[in-house]
């Protein structure tokens, strides 16, 4: 009865087809993507921290994050309970984690910068970045290959460089300072928000 598409790269022909074989038609538009206008959606969700005039439903609370990124409570010990980041305790090195889209040199670029600079790093590597090994890090650093989920990787590091998106929401959720790279208009401003929030 009801189609549901996340949306990374809207489509009018494939989106049409989505919305041709459900009664109703709903869409997850990633982080800092443009606005969706389209006769075709009955629901268009944008995955942004606030909301966006014009935009069917935009916000915190429309977030989707899973439930890995769920507050973590702790016993304080001035009484009571308070959620707790153990930031300190984290390793030093740094997450890298650029999402679709990103040209492989500019990815290569940046992680060389690390080496370079002697920056102890972990990188996440996509199925579509296959050649990560290719980018000329030591095998010193540590790569991991499409895991189900960020969120532990994220608890454990202080730091994660990459691209604006999703990553950058679920970093914040789990502790981890994002230093990201922005590939759209939406990604700039959202990025200008979120810097003075």
């Amino acid at each position: 009865d009801v189609a549901i598409a996340d949306v990374q790269n809207w489509n009018h022909a494939e989106m049409g087809k989505l919305a041709d074989a459900a009664k109703k038609f709903v869409v997850i538009v990633g982080a800092g993507q443009p606005n969706i206008i389209s006769g075709l959606v009955d629901l268009a969700v944008y995955q942004t921290g606030w909301r966006i005039p014009g935009r069917e439903v935009s916000g915190p609370e429309y977030l989707i994050l899973g439930p890995e990124y769920a507050p973590r409570v702790h016993d304080s010990m001035y009484g009571g309970q308070v959620t707790l980041v153990d930031w300190f305790s984290r390793p030093k090195d740094i997450l890298v984690v650029f999402g679709a889209g990103v040209d492989l040199g500019y990815i290569i670029r940046a992680t060389g910068q690390l080496v370079k600079n002697g920056v102890s790093f972990t990188a996440v590597r996509a199925p579509y970045q296959a050649s990560i090994l290719a980018w000329g890090i030591p095998a010193s650093e540590h790569t991991v290959d499409s895991p189900d989920s960020l969120a532990e990787l994220q608890l454990s590091h202080r730091v994660q460089l990459g691209s604006f998106g999703m990553s950058t929401y679920e970093a914040l959720a789990a502790g981890c300072f994002p230093v990201t790279v922005g590939r759209s208009e939406d990604h700039y401003l959202s990025g200008r928000k979120l810097m003075r929030e």
